[in-house]
């Protein structure tokens, strides 16, 4: 069975008429390394002088040519010269967030620099201004330099646009202290009197300054890191007044791979804003859907996305930031590589997280990224269906009239429509531009953007898994991806990948089984969900279903050993419903006639399409012939006598002296004298053999005086052995008498003459070879 789900996969990019994205267009960080997204994509710089550990800021004009970048420190032109008046500002590259530059509403020569000290040290936040009209139109800064705004400061800063659309507001937060400043940036400049907003979290831990802070595109929240106590504290905020408000923490980090030395570091918004991203240095990335803005909703929310895995990297995962191309780049220290989240507004795994998102260029990472107006990266353009084959619907969202407008659709094809609908022929990155122009100023904004058009894989049906039940107990274990050959059926694996789950809900949740190559089914006859997507992102998929089926292995029931009675034909059955039966015989039945001693063996077996589950079992066949050949009989005492029987012949027997009661054991004890007849029979039922056995006995004295009571002396039941010889003796081993086993027996005299009383002797010689002896008394 094949079923099919949809995904609808949304690019969202910013676009409005304060700024476009060309501000966010050139980044310099690390250890002399640089990205530009001026052609769409992510291209590595060389050029750059910038070394600093963590932080550092950039900033170009609209149209995303450079204008200066700066590590907190100095300040470096478009030519990567220290710029006039440009050194000593009082930031420190070992700051968290040293730097943020925030354009002039009013004046796009005139930027400010706000900076910020490391580990609450003496200096605090901090503003310089650069006017690029100075230096030939390199720019200087001017003698707006190091103007004190609050003091102490945590490492943490960020910006966002106002709800005019016109002004800036400037967040950071005070050392030892609960509160926020808010500081509005105008056409008159900087608002000096900051908007405090005390609430949260009391930083008053030097370890806790360090970690980012950021506000959401849309400016309705920021999210703070705690680093030390790895406390994540997020907040609503209000573009118009600057309060924050409503702050929950969540506090569920340090846990997941076990790494106690592991800190929280970065933070980041999706650009629409719905979804929170935050590493932990030696754990990984993290995603939080923040749909519900609650502490619970939010912290269940919390998703495992990956981690570095490169073993050169001692410290990785750090700063977080979204770029103009709609994707969060991640640092990471040490690493010639940036990570990177390719779809960050899809949950879970359909983010796309990539250790291995972008080179350097042999330049390094280090823990900071440069941090921009988060407005930057508000959306502005929506693009969806982006599955080849689909008919792709571009959408410009625009807050103002506009004059003209042109798409740029990277393959071509370009349109002046302001909602065009495209069809691309092949997968793969294009280079899409909007071009707008303002209606009443003229100005011309433009945007840039990757638009990923990805492979439309097919899920293609495949049979049902069948295995045997060889336990009887329902679940085996099934290699899942046996499947995956016939279910891409050719479409290039290194490309796809193949993904399995229990159930819709799994799938939906995206909660993928996690060992398919050893899975034990949790149901007989269980549906399994097939799902076939890109990899590094899920968005375009199809899915196909089969079930894990268990046939049930044959128990054969038979014996190790066989009888034949007499050499008497017989058969065995080795059990109906079974589909195939083969006997060493050759014979294909369920059952077969015996009638020769030897080894035989069966094997039985149920079919279920090319699957065959069998059983086999060996077995003896042997010739019963009992023979008793012997009777060991300990008697001469009344009642403490045993008879032993043994035999000879093949097969399992049971004995008995009556013939009526029959026992495993072949000997019987405490019998008392009497004539015992003993059979053997063997289980089968195919003989019994039978023996006649006498127990003897003498009497312990006897009375020769004529009154009829004892007056002779006979052992007891020798008449049943007429062979017997009995001798008796006097006490001085004179032979006295010879007497016949079937006689009478002696009656007490010697030559006719009565004996006195005292003790004899006797000796009897049985038949069976054996000689007993004792003594009795005779008397008067």
């Amino acid at each position: 069975m094949r079923l099919s789900y949809l995904y609808i996969a949304l690019l969202l990019f910013s676009f409005n008429f304060l700024h476009g994205q060309g501000e966010a267009s050139n980044w310099y960080f690390g250890e002399n390394a640089g990205l530009t997204f001026n052609g769409g994509f992510p291209i590595a710089l060389i050029n750059g002088n910038l070394n600093t550990a963590e932080g550092c800021a950039a900033i170009s004009d609209s149209q995303g040519n450079l204008r200066f970048y700066t590590d907190g420190r100095s300040v470096y032109n478009r030519d990567h010269l220290v710029m006039p008046n440009g050194s000593q500002l009082q930031g420190n590259s070992s700051s968290t967030q040293s730097g943020l530059i925030v354009p002039h509403p009013g004046n796009t020569n005139l930027y400010y620099i706000f900076t910020l000290q490391s580990l609450a040290a003496p200096g605090g936040l901090r503003y310089s201004v650069v006017d690029m009209s100075l230096d030939t139109g390199l720019g200087a800064v001017t003698t707006d330099k190091n103007i004190l705004l609050h003091d102490p400061t945590t490492e943490k800063i960020t910006a966002v646009s106002h709800s005019n659309g016109t002004d800036v507001w400037v967040i950071a937060h005070k050392y030892d202290s609960n509160e926020f400043t808010s500081y509005l940036v105008d056409v008159n400049g900087i608002n000096m009197n900051p908007v405090i907003s005390a609430v949260g979290n009391n930083v008053n831990v030097l370890a806790d300054t360090i970690g980012q802070m950021k506000a959401s595109p849309d400016g309705t929240k920021v999210a703070v890191v705690y680093n030390e106590s790895e406390i994540l504290e997020l907040l609503d905020f209000d573009t118009t007044t600057g309060i924050l408000s409503n702050s929950f923490q969540l506090t569920s980090f340090g846990t997941n791979m076990g790494t106690n030395n592991s800190k929280i570091y970065g933070v980041e918004f999706s650009p629409r804003s719905r979804y929170l991203y935050v590493t932990e240095s030696f754990e990984g990335v993290f995603q939080f859907d923040l749909l519900n803005f609650n502490a619970v909703d939010v912290d269940n929310s919390k998703f495992f996305l990956g981690a570095q895995s490169s073993n050169t990297v001692t410290g990785s995962n750090n700063s977080l930031q979204l770029a103009q191309d709609g994707r969060i780049y991640i640092a990471q220290d040490g690493y010639d590589r940036l990570g990177v989240i390719t779809d960050p507004d899809e949950p879970g795994s359909l983010s796309g997280y990539s250790s291995n998102g972008v080179t350097l260029n042999n330049k390094l990472s280090r823990l900071g990224l440069p941090p921009f107006v988060q407005s930057y990266f508000d959306i502005g353009f929506i693009v969806e269906n982006i599955c080849l084959g689909d008919s792709t619907q571009f959408t410009a969202n625009l807050s103002q009239s506009y004059s003209t407008i042109l798409w740029d659709l990277g393959d071509g094809t370009t349109s002046n429509l302001e909602n065009p609908v495209h069809s691309y022929t092949v997968s793969g990155d294009y280079s899409v531009s909007l071009s707008v122009t303002e209606a009443v100023t003229g100005q011309v904004f433009v945007e840039n953007r990757v638009v990923t058009i990805y492979d439309s894989p097919i899920a293609y049906g495949v049979n049902d898994l069948v295995q045997c039940d060889n336990d009887a107990n329902g679940s085996e274990i099934f290699d899942l991806t046996v499947q995956n050959t016939v279910i891409l059926n050719g479409q290039g694996p290194n490309g796809l990948r193949v993904d399995y789950y229990e159930s819709v809900a799994d799938l939906n949740a995206d909660l993928p089984i996690s060992n398919p190559l050893n899975y034990m089914n949790t149901a007989i006859n269980q549906e399994i969900i097939a799902r076939v997507s890109v990899v590094g992102s899920e968005i375009c998929s199809d899915t196909t279903s089969f079930e894990l089926q268990l046939i049930e292995s044959p128990q054969l029931l038979l014996e190790s050993e066989y009888y034949l009675c007499d050499n008497q034909p017989f058969t065995i059955d080795a059990g109906n419903g079974y589909d195939d039966y083969l006997w060493s015989t050759g014979e294909m039945s369920s059952m077969i006639t015996i009638d020769t001693p030897g080894t035989y063996s069966v094997i039985v077996s149920n079919i279920q399409g090319t699957t065959r589950c069998e059983a086999d079992y060996t077995f003896d066949v042997l010739n019963t012939d009992v023979q008793i050949t012997d009777v060991v009989v300990e008697d001469w005492t009344l009642n403490s006598n045993s008879i032993t029987i043994e035999v000879s012949g093949e097969g399992n027997f049971e004995y008995s002296i009556d013939g009526l009661n029959f026992q495993s054991s072949n000997t019987f004890t405490d019998l008392t004298i009497d004539k015992y007849t003993v059979y053997v029979r063997d289980l089968e039922g195919c003989a019994t053999v039978s023996q006649d056995i006498f127990m003897l006995y003498h009497p312990r004295y006897f009375t020769p005086n004529g009154d009829g009571y004892h007056d002779f002396w006979q052992i007891i039941n020798s008449r049943y052995e007429p062979d017997n010889k009995i001798f008796i003796y006097d006490r001085f081993g004179k032979l006295l008498k010879q007497i016949s086993a079937d006689g009478i027996g002696w009656d007490g005299t010697y030559n006719g003459e009565p004996l006195p009383s005292s003790d004899y002797w006797f000796v009897i010689k049985r038949q069976n070879g054996n000689t007993y002896s004792g003594h009795f008394s005779l008397l008067r």
